[in-house]
């Protein structure tokens, strides 16, 4: 999940270098940094996790950021969608 999370931040960027409108692609620049913060933060929860083994504590930060994730994301695309508009 993280990984894909690392695809929506280079259809971001490369989305925001193509759009003219400089507000939305600064919003779209913005959102696809966030992504890659909690992006890569995932990842490293998920590789603690891997080694730490199963508890409840770790599996509710995962399912965290996860959800963290998925927020990002949908706002990527919100801005992507924004930039495309206009």
């Amino acid at each position: 999940i993280a990984s894909d999370g690392q695809v929506v931040v280079k259809f971001g960027n490369i989305l925001a270098k193509h759009c003219l409108d400089q507000r939305c692609s600064t919003e779209l620049l913005r959102a696809a940094e966030h992504t890659q913060s909690v992006s890569s933060q995932l990842g490293i929860v998920a590789r603690v996790k891997a080694v730490t083994g199963e508890s409840k504590a770790s599996s509710e930060l995962l399912l965290s950021n996860v959800q963290n994730l998925v927020r990002a994301v949908q706002h990527v695309l919100r801005a992507a969608e924004a930039a495309c508009v206009k």
